[in-house]
């Protein structure tokens, strides 16, 4: 009977001795438990570090001479451009790279000699000449015309009041519209659809694709069509 005791006070006091071994364990794992429920309760969402804005270069009549005289190097310029209406025809000797929008004004006539890289949009009232390529991040909205001695280049769309003209080949991602007339020497590609009275790419003789998912209006003066789906998804 002692033994029996003895071996039932043992046993008790293993049990215990595992109990309170296992309990701080599981209680510590409960308070962290809570106190991360409290924290992710308690904290704030977080907020997106501010983005610097990019600095805005604007160009008046005090900038030309018919041609660009400015401080600023426009062939590599961490921001916007804009350029004042009313400054009639003027022009840069090189090229304009910038980062940012370029935007241009009413009864402004531009031209480029070199090339024209932009970042961000490309807004033009009026006319818009570049001796070589044109390359514009996002989309080039033009009231009037748009004409390259190059390529035109653009990741969203291209809309023009009057004309699209490019020496070399027409590219946008989205779509490309013209009043009157849309004409490269090489070929023309819409990732989206294609809307203009005159649509031509190529040259006598020598015709290109044009390229779009529908053309919604116009006729194809020179060139083949290629038409790879509706375009109204």
């Amino acid at each position: 009977m002692l033994f029996v005791m003895a071996g039932l006070v043992i046993g008790v006091v293993v049990f215990a001795l595992i109990v309170n071994h296992r309990r701080p364990d599981e209680s510590a794992f409960i308070r962290q438990f809570q106190q991360a429920h409290r924290n992710a309760q308690q904290a704030e969402p977080a907020t997106p570090a501010a983005q610097p804005e990019k600095p805005v270069l604007r160009l008046g009549r005090r900038d030309f001479h018919s041609h660009y005289t400015g401080w600023a190097k426009l062939d590599n310029w961490r921001g916007d451009i804009e350029i004042s209406p009313e400054l009639g025809e003027i022009s840069v000797l090189g090229s304009m790279r910038l980062d940012g929008d370029l935007r241009i004004g009413a009864g402004t006539i531009l031209r480029v000699a070199g090339e024209l890289n932009a970042g961000g949009a490309i807004y033009v009232a009026s006319i818009l000449t570049c001796d070589k390529t044109i390359e514009c991040g996002h989309s080039i909205h033009c009231g009037d015309s748009v004409e390259a001695g190059g390529s035109v280049f653009a990741s969203g769309r291209i809309g023009c009041g009057r004309c699209l003209k490019a020496a070399g080949s027409i590219l946008a991602r989205e779509d490309i519209r013209a009043g009157v007339e849309v004409s490269a020497g090489e070929a023309i590609h819409a990732g989206g659809t294609i809307e203009s009275p005159i649509i031509a790419a190529g040259r006598e003789g020598d015709p290109r694709t044009i390229t779009c998912k529908r053309l919604v209006r116009g006729r194809v003066n020179r060139g083949e069509l290629v038409e790879t789906g509706d375009g109204r998804g």
